[in-house]
């Protein structure tokens, strides 16, 4: 097998090169090589690889053979190079071995290569040996000097008498002293006094030893007279020449010594700890096996001593289940190294009774971190646990109750808090424990500690108490407070059942205000009728004296008297739409001119620091509608504008055009696409809160205080709008105000409103007899003049049974029956139902002091030709009761 050999070669004939290579392999060489010519090409060469082998031609053209050399031998490379020539002297093959040639070879006796190659690189290998021998020599002793001029350990060589014939430079660091200052002195001289006799006898019988070490450890005297500890090894090597003498290492251990003196204290105290806490402490190892417990769990366990604890289980003491549980716990515990804390432990035992621990336990580590076993400390919390269930008892009890019980201490902190309590104030337990009844639930501090104190000297106390929850709505509750006591009679808290009664006391406010309004209902039926008779004729009476009046103040004083009685008959309609509801006119209306009203009231009547803006359209569609109805219901938005601005602001009211598209309508509840006027009511108040947003529009619920408001005004505008076919929206936001408004349906295109319409000539009579029935003198003294002047004859009668007797005796004469149908002894449909016994078809208006919804149901179903409600004017009876003699004429709707 061939052996590979890298050449390079220093030749300036490629034919001596390839003759040269061709011996090299005929010796058995597999020959890689590389020929040069000059000094650039051979330092090249040199650089780019190593070379086992360098030929040089001694007499080379461009530079010489020496020369090469001294290339060669500069790269500092311990390469054999072997000098070939065709003809060399004695002189030249010196002064070529000088220069750094390991041999030469003449070109004319190559036999002669092979062997020399072989030599040399045998020789080669032999020089590195010897080279990486030397080093190692000097690594070794460079690391033994390391090792004893720069350890921490300290070492002396002693004679036969214990003199000190060397020491090692760390001597110093040890012992305060300079190593030569201890040479020639003995080692006792540094002995502790209390150790010498120790010492020496060691040292006696260590010398008869020969090759033996001894071990011991006592205690010095540094050279600033502090006591130390030391490890002290010391070996007889008197028999070795080199050495003749006794080596003695040594090291201070005086912080290892103070550290085994404080565990062997910690231990003490440890041992004593364990044994005498109640707390069951144990040790495991990897298998789960006890290793060692305290006397608490021995006697827990039922042994006599801990020691027969060692080496068994769970199993031994527990029943399967838990014993089993234990050690999957404890397994995992070490294998993932995750502590248990306080983990509560059902300890089931052989014979079946329950007790139960809080667990702590915590892997145990060795030097190198290894998991190698556990340490338990348990706690028997069998009373506990079983306190606890039966508190959670009661407390699944107290859950049940329907109503709020929660006990205090006495100074109001909430210890305790039942589910009711959490439902009826909405404070979960977990916020409301810990804090003060004052913080969450009672609206008067001083009223709080009345009732403590109440509580504290009597022992007990009830009452009804206004109370907060949460979210700040007030709840009424029926409170039973009892003191409660320690162990040694001292008051410490107080037990207090709340009954929610919001609900029943709203139902008897309820209750209350239906009461108040059905009295006002009727009282104000009542009023009503009287005040539409002492109205009717003024307002009837004023057109009959419009053109007999000439004189301009006086016309302008009677156009007052009329205009002051309309508004008189309006408020008494407004009165009973608000009692009892009443049917007004629908007529078309501009509602700019319901702003305007509007707007003249409020700037009248409201604070003066409260801005007031008509913020309208200039051109605004006709409504459908009731002019009375409207204006309450602005009315109802604007004073609600006002109390939320108590500290002034600005009120805006408007009117304005809208029109809905069906995505837009069926986003809105009651709207349908069309067109809308929208009365707007904008205030810069407070805001409504959006728990209370959704019960705004519900009969008698107000934000408002106790007199203040009856829960009224916003369902009664609701309920107007959708009277009208429209409907209410409003947005509000907290702090920065709130908007009301109601669309309601824009009258047809064309129509004018009711005060725009030119109001035809009233119809003249031909002395046709009309039968006039009321009670009240003064309203039939204007009737009969309105009659008498426009062409009728009147039978004026002050009742029904007159009225009957008049009627039979002009029968065929009367064209028409204007009658009261509220009158003393005989009412007006009983007199209707008497008169058509008498005569069928005779045509009856009807005219009444009451007209609210359920009144003028009832006498629509009389099937009368008109049916007027008090007070009208000359322009609505005058055309009723000539429509009502017209052929044909039919009942009034």
């Amino acid at each position: 097998m061939s052996s590979p050999l890298r050449v390079l070669m220093v030749e300036d004939s490629a034919d001596d090169a390839r003759l040269m290579v061709r011996t090299l392999q005929k010796a058995g060489y597999d020959v890689t090589w590389e020929r040069t010519e000059t000094a650039e090409a051979m330092q090249g060469a040199l650089a780019r690889q190593p070379w086992e082998v360098i030929l040089v031609d001694y007499n080379l053209p461009k530079f010489s053979g020496l020369e090469a050399l001294r290339i060669a031998k500069s790269s500092r490379l311990d390469t054999p190079l072997i000098l070939v020539s065709g003809s060399v002297g004695e002189e030249t093959a010196v002064e070529a071995m000088r220069a750094g040639a390991h041999d030469y070879v003449m070109k004319d006796r190559l036999a002669r290569l092979a062997p020399a190659v072989a030599r040399e690189l045998r020789e080669a290998e032999l020089r590195r040996q010897r080279l990486a021998l030397e080093a190692r020599m000097r690594e070794e002793e460079a690391r033994y000097r390391a090792l004893v001029e720069k350890s921490h350990e300290a070492v002396c060589v002693l004679d036969g008498e214990g003199r000190t014939n060397y020491a090692s430079p760390s001597t110093e660091q040890i012992l305060g002293y300079r190593a030569e200052e201890i040479i020639g002195r003995t080692a006792f001289e540094f002995v502790y006094p209390e150790d010498l006799a120790m010492v020496q006898a060691d040292f006696a019988d260590l010398k008869q030893r020969i090759g033996d070490d001894l071990t011991r450890e006592l205690r010095c005297v540094r050279r600033d007279g502090a006591v130390r500890w030391f490890d002290v090894v010391a070996t007889n090597l008197m028999h070795v020449a080199s050495v003749k003498g006794i080596v003695v290492n040594y090291r201070d251990v005086t912080e290892r010594k103070q550290a085994e003196a404080a565990l062997r204290e910690e231990q003490a105290m440890f041992n004593s700890l364990t044994s005498t806490i109640p707390d069951h402490i144990y040790f495991k190892d990897r298998q789960s096996r006890f290793v060692r417990i305290n006397a608490s769990l021995a006697r827990h366990f039922g042994l006599h001593s801990p020691d027969e604890a060692a080496g068994k289980t769970d199993f031994n003491f527990f029943g399967e289940e838990h014993a089993r549980r234990a050690y999957e716990y404890e397994q995992r515990l070490m294998r993932t190294g995750e502590a248990l804390i306080d983990l509560e432990e059902k300890e089931i035992w052989p014979d079946g009774h329950v007790t139960w621990a809080s667990t702590t336990k915590v892997p145990l580590r060795d030097a190198d971190g290894t998991i190698n076993g556990l340490v338990g400390i348990s706690r028997d919390i069998t009373e506990r646990k079983q306190a606890e269930e039966r508190i959670r008892e009661q407390a699944a009890m107290l859950d049940q109750a329907s109503d709020a019980i929660y006990v205090t201490d006495l100074d109001c902190t909430i210890l305790n808090w039942n589910r009711a309590a959490e439902r009826i104030y909405g404070w979960p337990a977990a916020e409301a424990i810990g804090r003060k009844t004052t913080e969450l639930i009672s609206c008067s501090d001083p009223l709080v500690a009345s009732v403590r104190a109440n509580v504290i000297e009597k022992g007990e106390c009830s009452g009804e108490r206004r109370q907060t929850t949460k979210v700040g709505r007030p709840v009424e509750v029926f409170s039973r407070l009892t003191l409660l006591h320690d162990d040694r009679g001292r008051p410490r808290a107080i037990l207090v059942i709340n009954t929610d009664i919001t609900e029943k006391k709203e139902l008897e406010a309820r209750f209350l205000r239906a009461q108040r309004l059905e009295s006002v209902g009727a009282l104000a039926s009542g009023i009503a009728h009287d005040l539409n008779n002492v109205l009717a004729p003024i307002i009837m009476g004023a057109p009959l004296l419009r053109d007999s009046v000439k004189e301009e103040n006086a016309r302008k004083l009677l156009a007052l008297i009329e205009t002051s009685a309309r508004r008189g008959a309006d408020i008494v309609k407004q009165v009973l739409t608000f009692a009892r509801g009443t049917e007004g006119q629908r007529v078309s209306l501009q509602p700019k001119h319901l702003v305007r009203d509007m707007l003249k009231i409020t700037a009248e009547t409201f604070p003066k620091n409260i801005q007031v803006e008509d913020e309208s359209a200039a051109e605004v569609r006709l409504v459908e509608g009731d002019a009375t109805q409207l204006h309450q219901a602005l009315m109802n938005f604007c004073v609600n504008a006002r109390d939320a601005m108590p500290d002034g602001g600005r009120l805006t009211v408007a009117a304005e055009n809208v029109t809905l598209d069906e995505a837009a309508a069926a986003q809105m509840p009651g709207a349908h696409a069309g067109r809308y006027v929208r009365l707007r009511v904008s205030d810069t108040g407070g805001g409504i809160p959006p728990e209370v947003q959704n019960r705004m529009f519900e009969p008698f619920f107000t934000t408002k205080g106790l007199g203040k408001g009856t829960g009224l005004g916003l369902s009664t505008a609701m309920g107007i709008a959708k009277g009208h076919g429209g409907f209410v929206r409003f947005c509000s936001q907290v702090g920065k105000g709130t908007t009301f408004a109601v669309y309601l349906p824009a009258a047809p295109a064309g129509e004018q409103p009711a005060d725009a319409r030119s109001m035809p000539p009233w119809p003249l009579a031909a002395g046709e007899l009309v039968l006039l029935v009321d009670d009240e003198s003064a309203v039939r003294e204007v009737a009969c003049q309105a009659l008498t002047e426009f062409g009728y004859r009147v039978i004026s009668c002050a009742g029904g049974a007159e009225a009957i007797v008049q009627f039979r005796a002009s029968q065929s004469k009367v064209r028409l029956v204007v009658t009261d149908m509220m009158m003393p002894e005989m009412d007006g449909p009983t007199l209707v139902k008497a008169l058509r016994a008498i005569a069928p078809g005779v045509p009856i208006v009807g005219i009444t002091g009451v007209s609210d919804t359920a009144t003028m149901s009832r006498l629509r179903a009389l099937a009368l030709s008109a049916l007027l409600a008090k007070p009208f004017t000359i322009g609505q009876f005058l055309p009723a009761v000539h429509a009502a003699m017209q052929p044909g004429a039919g009942s009034a709707t």
